[in-house]
């Protein structure tokens, strides 16, 4: 999941590549040159990827690169599907894999750190989240104002007739993966901003995105849609344990052996919560023996927190 999405650009590579492209396109006015570049660079940016490297840090160094061109790209290709859900995907799993770790691991030897990292952790995972919310505005008009329309309704007693009578709200099918990185994005934003009310009354909409997501195609990312509404329904008030177990069942199934996040999802927000240290142990150890086979930069993130996790097994329960 990380390596498909943190993908580091080598532009020399790029203009050799697209340097016919261009020369055929000088006989254009400058205005429209400006615009078929900028839309043939949004093109290669979200389809370049990584998947396959195994080298954490030539990523973490590469990826700063590919995220600040990204994002300077979108600006002027900000209905960009595909690059868009690059550059939130992107952001958001810069922000879990070398930001909010180094501040977790940091948590027992310097406090201060560690909160200076969180803080920023939060600050990209509200830029991800801004990035994708634009984006799927621009692409699904009123989905926003919707998401906080529906959930006041179905809060208020006195409007249950409106609630039955409204017609049901839908996500564009090109959208899910844009909304899954959204929600993910904004969820751990809200996770980092317990102090905060206005943040975390969001809540309600990460849920509401995330379930439209799930309900357009609920195998999306081979189970990371299922992982992350398992997360979410762990942290809903009144959540139900079964309907949380049975996503995280899903997710493992839908991710067949080729992904260990959900393994480690499961561990995190299922078995460390209910307490059991012998499950925890189980999944966080099969993520490790995964890893020993698969090297790509996901399996490696994974296999970190793992190694982490089992680490602080005693303190955790």
């Amino acid at each position: 999941m990380i390596g498909d999405c943190v993908k580091p650009l080598l532009l020399p590579y790029l203009m050799r590549r697209n340097l016919a492209w261009m020369v055929a396109c000088l006989s254009l006015s400058a205005c429209s040159l400006q615009g078929l570049v900028n839309h043939q660079l949004a093109n290669q940016l979200s389809a370049d990827g990584l998947s396959s490297e195994d080298d954490v840090g030539l990523a973490h160094d590469a990826s700063a690169f590919y995220l600040k061109l990204s994002e300077a790209t979108l600006k002027n290709e900000p209905q960009h599907i595909a690059l868009a859900q690059a550059v939130t995907s992107g952001l958001t799993q810069y922000a879990y894999a070398f930001i909010s770790q180094a501040a977790d691991e940091l948590q027992s030897t310097d406090a201060e750190k560690s909160n200076q990292l969180r803080e920023r952790a939060k600050r990209m995972y509200a830029r991800a989240q801004t990035h994708g919310m634009k984006a799927l505005e621009l692409n699904q008009v009123g989905l926003t104002e919707s998401l906080f329309t529906a959930n006041q309704v179905s809060a208020s007693n006195s409007n249950a007739s409106r609630v039955s009578s409204s017609q049901p709200l839908k996500l564009d099918p090109q959208l899910v993966g844009l909304a899954y990185w959204s929600a993910a994005a904004w969820a751990a934003r809200i996770s980092l901003s317990t102090d905060e009310p206005e943040v975390v009354a969001d809540f309600p909409q990460v849920v509401t995105l995330a379930q439209l997501a799930y309900q357009t195609n609920p195998q999306f990312g081979k189970g990371s849609l299922a992982s992350l509404l398992g997360v979410l329904e762990m942290a809903r008030p009144g959540g139900s344990k079964s309907k949380e177990l049975n996503y995280f069942d899903q997710a493992i199934q839908l991710a067949n052996a080729q992904d260990a996040g959900p393994w480690v999802s499961k561990a995190e927000s299922y078995a460390l919560p209910m307490g059991d240290k012998a499950q925890f142990e189980l999944l966080l150890t099969q993520t490790l023996e995964f890893s020993k086979t698969h090297h790509d930069l996901s399996s490696q993130i994974m296999s970190a927190r793992a190694k982490w996790l089992l680490a602080q097994i005693e303190d955790l329960f």
